[in-house]
């Protein structure tokens, strides 16, 4: 797939009526796949977030060797920053945990080198403000950088790869910071730094998908998006076949390390 475009699917700079290629939030779906279990598909459905059975149907389109997952990273690995730069983010209270937990960043994770948060964040639950200090060279591309065309300049965004060491330090809230609010008017958990550092990649090899677990994994999208809980089994399967997913997605990364070695 080419580079830019994937990158642009993945802003929601997107035409048209293909159920994959025009989704313009097609990254609340994708980055759901990248956590263990499906809390996190859980709190988006809350947050009224559709995630697009079409990213499990076309999984090669995304995941496969020439997918868009590949392309981003390729980008990545091609255009790393050219700069130092300090980004903020706002996170979601079990995602941070989890990335905590983890060490490293879980997902493609956008973050932006806007001065200052926004005074509210009406589409999260729970939240935790994030500062950075991004050193040149970091796999993470510069949006405004790279794209001709950046339909959303004003977020000023830089996206980071998956697996990026992470270390949290937690800092001391201002008052403003402590004024930012989320869906429920609930103030932050938290302010920390986060120091980020080279990629840590997972040592398991990848797997085969295997495509029996695609249907009752749509199933537990189409649950969730109607508010019901999804069946135990078709959950096992569709945790099974995140992690199928991811594997891809760390193949296509190790590839491409190796080629600098």
């Amino acid at each position: 797939m080419d580079e830019l475009r994937a990158l642009q699917w993945y802003e929601g700079d997107v035409t048209g009526n293909d159920p994959l290629w025009a989704d313009s939030k097609a990254y609340v779906t994708l980055n759901a796949i990248f956590f263990d279990g499906i809390e996190n598909e859980m709190i988006k459905a809350k947050e009224n977030k559709h995630l697009n059975p079409a990213l499990l149907s076309r999984w090669q389109e995304v995941f496969g060797q020439d997918g868009a997952c590949a392309a981003l990273i390729c980008l990545m690995q091609s255009h790393p920053l050219s700069r130092p730069c300090h980004v903020r983010r706002v996170e979601r209270l079990y995602d941070f945990v989890q990335i905590s937990q983890a060490g490293h960043t879980i997902a493609f994770t956008s973050t932006s080198t806007a001065r200052q948060f926004l005074k509210a964040y009406g589409d999260k639950d729970g939240i935790v403000l994030l500062e950075a200090d991004l050193p040149k060279g970091t796999y993470a591309i510069d949006l405004s950088a790279v794209l001709p065309h950046y339909a959303k300049a004003e977020e000023a965004e830089i996206l980071l790869a998956p697996w990026l060491g992470v270390k949290m330090a937690e800092k001391q809230m201002d008052e403003n910071e402590k004024g930012i609010l989320d869906r429920n008017g609930n103030p932050p958990s938290g302010l920390y730094q986060m120091e980020v550092s080279r990629i840590s990649l997972p040592q398991d090899e990848a797997v085969s998908v295997q495509e029996e677990l695609i249907e009752p994994s749509i199933r537990v999208y189409d649950a969730l998006n109607k508010g019901r809980k999804p069946v135990t089994s078709e959950i096992k399967a569709y945790v099974q076949l995140k992690k199928q997913l991811r594997s891809q997605c760390a193949r296509a990364w190790k590839k491409l390390l190796s080629s600098e070695m």
